[in-house]
């Protein structure tokens, strides 16, 4: 991740979708922007965005690492299922 943000290649702007394959799979890092600014419709709304790419439509397998464990963000992207 940190070569990606030196490189200019992921900026960590909201909404932001970054590909990358690895290891034959599929990996999307989807920026929330800055932390302080950061909302549940945020987390929702970068969820459907990432589901919703072109880089999303083969997926057979997901799982997801929110960048915390509170209820109310796992709440926030279960729903967008």
């Amino acid at each position: 991740m940190d070569a990606l943000i030196k490189a200019k290649l992921f900026l960590g702007e909201k909404h932001e979708i970054f590909p990358l394959v690895e290891n034959k799979e599929l990996v999307l890092f989807v920026s929330l922007g800055e932390k302080e600014e950061c909302s549940l419709r945020d987390i929702r709304v970068a969820v459907r965005k990432a589901f919703q790419s072109p880089f999303a439509k083969k997926i057979n397998e997901i799982e997801i690492i929110p960048h915390n464990q509170k209820d109310s963000v796992i709440k926030a992207i279960i729903e967008e299922f």
